[in-house]
């Protein structure tokens, strides 16, 4: 017991230690923070992450809970009017790129070890996307336009939610579950379930919030909010994650919302307490959810032929996504285009579908080493990339002092 005391304190220092490191260098703390969780685990076995150990029985509980906050997170901080602006370039590219994305990488899979169209398209969908909680922590210190970030952001949201239910629906489908019919009905109505009730739930808190403006418990009544907009929402068949953003994002833009409606900005406008409660917390918990994602590169995850394809996968997700760039280049700035291309960090909605198929008694060849091995080398990847983007940038936009789309606090 003292020594996880201990062990929690340290990563705490030493994630404080990564943002400064990152602040000076450019060199992003989240690719520190998974380093010390891989130091930690598979190579010095300071944590037990092995099958029945405390912490493999709470991964499910920690994942959801660390998206949660961080995508509450990512919403708050975000200004509605760059969202709103960037919607129909980033539906567009969003959905052609995950589009290419997937079958490119069936086919490689397929090319490689031919293990199947419907195990390949599992695998492409699990690693087609880009991950919220890695993409949203970026952009804060990312030096781009309004509207890159914003487009950044809302690809990262929606292709979780169709990670995890498209993924699930071909799951069904291999077991002999689902009806592919069904499947694009079954996508509009999660994200519309998602859609109505943050908006509704984030309205109906803020006019709540106006009468607790002398409570000491607004953060921790909002939180409990926040949990309740993505129970809800999974309950009624919607994506609790996508919920949870609008719910942040509403809530966040508040007062601009309010001015719209020609009500008084101010008296809508949401406590910076708020605001400096959630940085505490997100700080905490993207320490956490780092350094557990390297703690998931077990030792047995790193064999010849699941690099081989992981390294294919990276191959042509970027040819993909160069592909899917060329339609919308018109209205992408040339300085941002490789940008787009290169920053496809893939994290915990990958690492959700790993161990589901073995669950089902459906066994992939390479599946759950390919994803491990995939995220870091897209880590990896979205780091460097966002270390030249921001080179030779003014100092307040390469560290995120003064970033253009999120708030400055």
């Amino acid at each position: 017991m003292i020594e996880l005391i201990f062990l929690i304190g340290v990563l705490l220092i030493f994630g404080f230690a990564a943002t400064l490191f990152f602040e000076r260098t450019g060199i992003s703390e989240i690719l520190i923070l998974m380093a010390a969780g891989i130091m930690l685990g598979p190579i010095f076995g300071v944590i037990d992450v092995s099958a029945g150990s405390v912490l493999a029985g709470a991964a499910g509980f920690m994942t959801v809970l660390a998206l949660i906050l961080m995508l509450f997170d990512g919403g708050l901080t975000f200004e509605i009017a760059s969202m709103v602006r960037a919607l129909p370039l980033a539906f567009g590219f969003t959905i052609l790129s995950f589009t290419i994305c997937t079958v490119a990488i069936a086919a490689a899979a397929n090319l490689l070890f031919n293990i199947g169209w419907l195990p390949g398209l599992l695998l492409g969908v699990a690693l087609a996307g880009t991950s919220s909680s890695n993409v949203l922590s970026m952009l804060g210190r990312l030096g781009a336009s309004s509207q890159t970030k914003a487009m950044l952001a809302i690809e990262s949201t929606v292709t979780d939610a169709f990670t995890l239910i498209i993924g699930l629906t071909i799951i069904d489908l291999m077991i002999g579950n689902a009806d592919i019919s069904a499947a694009p009905a079954k996508l509009m109505n999660s994200l519309s379930a998602a859609l109505f009730i943050g908006i509704i739930l984030a309205a109906l808190w803020v006019v709540i919030l106006r009468r607790l403006t002398e409570s000491k418990y607004s953060y921790m009544l909002t939180l409990a909010t926040v949990f309740l907009a993505y129970a809800l929402s999974e309950f009624f068949g919607g994506n609790g994650v996508i919920a949870v953003f609008v719910f942040g994002l509403v809530l966040g833009n508040s007062g601009t919302l309010a001015a719209l409606l020609k009500l008084n900005k101010k008296e809508y406008e949401v406590d910076p307490e708020i605001r400096r409660m959630q940085e505490e917390i997100s700080f905490f918990v993207r320490t956490f959810f780092f350094v557990y994602l390297g703690l998931l590169m077990t030792s047995s995850t790193f064999k010849l032929e699941a690099i081989l394809l992981s390294v294919a996968i990276v191959f042509v997700t970027t040819i993909a996504r160069w592909l899917a760039v060329k339609p919308f280049a018109s209205q992408i700035p040339a300085s941002e285009r490789n940008l787009i291309v290169f920053l496809t960090p893939k994290g915990l909605a990958a690492a959700v579908l790993v161990t589901i198929p073995a669950a089902n008694g459906i066994v992939i060849p390479y599946f759950a080493e390919t994803i491990m091995i995939t995220i870091l080398l897209t880590n990896i990847i979205a780091t460097v990339a966002m270390f030249a983007n921001n080179r030779g940038m003014p100092a307040y936009v390469a560290n995120g002092k003064k970033p253009r789309i999120i708030r400055t606090k």
